[in-house]
Formats: structure tokens, sequence, C-alpha cells
């Protein structure tokens, strides 16, 4: 993995984040996007979401929405997650799996969720976890979720870039700071306290390019043609005539067809 060093280019916020200092917020140089908590399980749904979207994308940030993962029914989090994230093109989608005592995500509910919200939204859902993954998977490499671009919390106060699981080869969003622990810059012009702080790999061309995470290909099933229908055949009918002649009598059968 290349050197990335720790600037302020996206922030992941919530309703302990509010209000915010919308027009403050373009004294932070390096920012280009905005997360948001948009839900939580099956049951909850942060009230600032719909107004915080509209004032960040109105000033031009690239717009997050993410899910915080409990072990509710997973349909039933999908549902809730994208009827208030409401994604568009602009829209990157995350889960946000962490550990949370007993109603903590599985990790085949964390493959079920991203499994859905990928094939609902043609997009591939990114992934914030650390420790947890790291705890699930072991030393395994998991194909289906290192397809997915991963966002890894580590706050070092020296430095020192996140290891991601065997399943991904490199992180794709690093979270640096956060509560005031990890390196500086770890406060944001706008937001209140030490917000959670982060920083891209990729260049930002490349970031706005792959924001949405989509569209993905999605191979169409196969459906057989609809069968032929011939039109039905009218039963032949038979006739037997029985013709009597005399010795020397010659008889002409002729088959008239109407």
């Amino acid at each position: 993995m290349k050197t990335v060093t720790p600037k302020l280019q996206f922030l992941d916020l919530s309703h302990w984040s509010w209000p915010v200092d919308w027009d403050s917020l373009k004294k932070n140089t390096d920012l280009i996007a905005i997360g948001w908590k948009a839900t939580e399980g099956n049951y909850n749904t942060d009230q600032y979401y719909a107004q915080a979207r509209e004032q960040a994308t109105q000033r031009g940030y690239l717009w997050m929405a993410y899910h915080f993962a409990t072990n509710n029914n997973v349909e039933q989090q999908v549902d809730r997650f994208l009827n208030v994230a409401k994604p568009n093109f602009n829209t990157r989608l995350a889960l946000d799996w962490e550990d949370y005592g007993e109603k903590q995500m599985t990790l085949d509910q964390v493959e079920e969720f991203l499994r859905l919200v990928d094939e609902k939204t043609n997009r591939l859902v990114t992934l914030y976890s650390g420790n947890t993954a790291k705890e699930a998977l072991g030393n395994t490499k998991n194909e289906f979720l290192g397809r997915h671009p991963l966002w890894i919390p580590r706050y070092a106060s020296e430095g020192g870039q996140p290891a991601p699981q065997a399943s991904w080869s490199a992180w794709d969003i690093w979270q640096y700071a956060a509560d005031g622990s990890g390196v500086q810059p770890n406060t944001a012009a706008g937001v209140k306290g030490h917000p959670d702080c982060n920083v891209f790999y990729d260049d930002v061309e490349t970031v706005k390019k792959n924001w949405s995470g989509g569209p993905v290909t999605v191979t169409p099933p196969i459906t057989k043609p609809p069968p032929i229908v011939q039109p039905p055949v009218a039963p032949q009918q038979v006739v037997t005539v029985t013709v009597s002649a005399p010795p020397g009598v010659t008889v002409n059968v002729v088959k008239i067809v109407s």
C-alpha cells in the first residue's frame, strides 16, 4: 500500500454533531465529503438526517448515508435504511459494523445486508469495520466482503496506517481521528468537539468518480423463450363407402376435397 498522510477530507457525523455551522465548513479546505448516520437496527432513524443532507449537498459536498448494524432482522434493517437514506447518484451507502455487545451483527448478517443493498441499489456498499471484521474473519479471505470498499478506523498518536484484514488488499477510507484520539487534524471548523475525521486512499478525482459505488454489473437471469403454440389441427374424418358392381363393370373412385 502507498503511504497516505492524514488530512480532513471526509467527516462522518450524526445527531450528536447537531447543530452544524454549515457555512463554516468551507474553512476546512480539504473537505470534500460528508457522511451522516441515517439509521440503526430496525428501530431508529436519525432525526437530522434529511436536513443535514440538504445542507451538505446544497454546498456541493459528496454525501454518504450509513447504517449502524445490529442483530435485528436484516431485511427490516435494509428496508428502514433505504427508506431513510433515499440514495441517488450522489449518495454513497455504508454499513457500520462494530462491537455492540449482545446486539452486535453477525458475519452472516453482514453478508446478507450487503447483498440485499447491493441488489436493490445496483451499487457496492462500503463496509466500516476494524477489529470486529478481523476477529470475525481471522486470517481467512472472504472474497464477497473483499469486493466492498473498506472504511477502517485506526487512531494512533504517532500516525501509522491501518492494516486491513486479509480480504482486502488496501483500505478505501481511513478514520484516523475520533473523540480527540488520533493524529491532527482532529477538529473541524463548523462542527463542535472532536468529530470523526477521515482521509481517502485514492486521489480526489478518483474518489469523486467512484463515489457512489455503482453501477454494479449484474448478470441477468437466463430466461427461457415462451413456448411456440401451434394452432389446433382438426381431426381427420374417415368415410367408408361400400360399392358393389357386377362382373365386368369398372368402378372409378374420385376424391373430392371441399
